[in-house]
């Protein structure tokens, strides 16, 4: 590889092997998903000599632990974590090797395997803790305790149950470190930014950013008939952020009570317009950025502000190491939405704005043990 300050890092079953595979090495690519979805990294070997036909061969379900290192100071680095082998691609000419990899931290078992199960008159953290001891995980629970009267998981992977389940209260599910992590989106979408980032800095090599109104909605409503207890719920919440929308969104499923199907309502319609802005930035390679973080964007008129990084990829290949970040918004909260229309009124001279509410340097990330 001719990427001059930067290598990867790889341990195959135990055996590092970055020596051996640097003079065939043609690209790593390392996917860091904010939640919901796996890590995963992608691996181009060029096989010039057949040796990853034979003796070298690749084999899927066999473990490769990666990390990226600064050459320059072998002590900054960013672990990627252990990956599983789950496809192979093999062509030529020119006789290359394609390896494809998901975190170890979601087993096979966790995404593939359906089950069916009940939970009745307990906390999420239980059936999240119920979970993460099926697959011999640790939970990192740091959210608030909702009460759930009866949830069945109907043939369903544990993750995916998992996930559409914690979605439902705007909670976000990520397996890393051999934990269950499961946050509260909101809650850390306002912890303050790891890093500000300028268009004007030369590092940016490309940027895009999105605005529509597709998607984009007002109000939400959850309509249901329990059809145990013959009650019928109609709750509603408004997106105070959406001035200029009159959409609504009704969402007719599920719901155990009245203030659950408000918390629907709420959690549905936020996480839905969480892609009214979205952004997509390159920039020259970056250890510091991880998917979960927030960051503050500058000298990017309109598109100025405060998002989360949804995905960071980190690449490596010919061409040097170059870091991709996507990019959500992150919409102000209720308060801060009324105290910027009381300084626009006059109503409030010390109230807080979005400079202030955009300013900051330091990421809190999952808080420790």
């Amino acid at each position: 590889m001719q990427a001059r300050h930067t290598q990867v890092k790889i341990i195959y079953e135990g055996h590092d092997i970055t020596r051996d595979l640097e003079p065939y090495l043609l690209s790593f690519t390392f996917n860091d998903n904010s939640g919901d979805k796996a890590d995963d990294i992608a691996i181009q070997i060029q096989d010039r000599d057949g040796k990853f036909l034979s003796d070298w061969a690749v084999s899927k379900s066999e473990k490769i632990t990666c990390s990226i290192v600064k050459q320059e100071d072998s002590s900054e680095s960013l672990p990627c974590g252990m990956f599983e082998v789950d496809q192979i691609e093999y062509s030529f000419p020119p006789h290359v090797l394609s390896i494809k990899g998901v975190s170890t931290a979601i087993t096979k078992g966790m995404r593939n395997e359906n089950h069916t199960r009940a939970w009745e008159n307990v906390q999420i953290r239980t059936i999240c803790a119920d979970i993460a001891n099926i697959h011999g995980l640790k939970l990192f629970y740091d959210a608030p305790d909702y009460m759930i009267e009866r949830r069945e998981q109907v043939s369903k992977p544990d993750i995916e149950f998992l996930s559409a389940l914690c979605s439902d209260y705007g909670l976000s599910v990520k397996v890393r470190d051999n934990k269950l992590i499961v946050y509260d989106i909101e809650e850390y979408e306002s912890h303050e930014s790891v890093s500000e980032i300028l268009l004007s800095d030369k590092k940016i090599l490309s940027c895009k950013f999105t605005s529509k109104s597709v998607e984009v909605y007002r109000k939400a409503k959850v309509k249901y008939h329990h059809p145990v207890k013959h009650e019928d719920y109609d709750e509603e919440y408004e997106d105070e952020s959406e001035e200029g929308s009159e959409r609504e969104l009704e969402i007719r499923e599920y719901a155990e009570s009245s203030s659950q199907a408000a918390k629907i309502a709420e959690k549905r319609i936020k996480t839905g317009n969480k892609k009214e802005i979205t952004g997509n930035i390159s920039m020259m390679g970056d250890l510091r950025f991880s998917g979960g973080q927030n960051i503050t964007l500058g000298e990017a008129g309109m598109f100025s502000g405060k998002y989360t990084i949804t995905k960071a990829t980190h690449k490596i290949d010919s061409s040097g190491y170059t870091t991709s970040l996507e990019l959500g918004e992150v919409k102000a909260s209720k308060s801060q939405i009324k105290a910027h229309k009381a300084k626009r009124t006059g109503k409030n001279k010390k109230a807080s704005t979005s400079e202030i509410f955009y300013e900051g340097t330091k990421y809190y990330g999952y808080k420790p043990e």
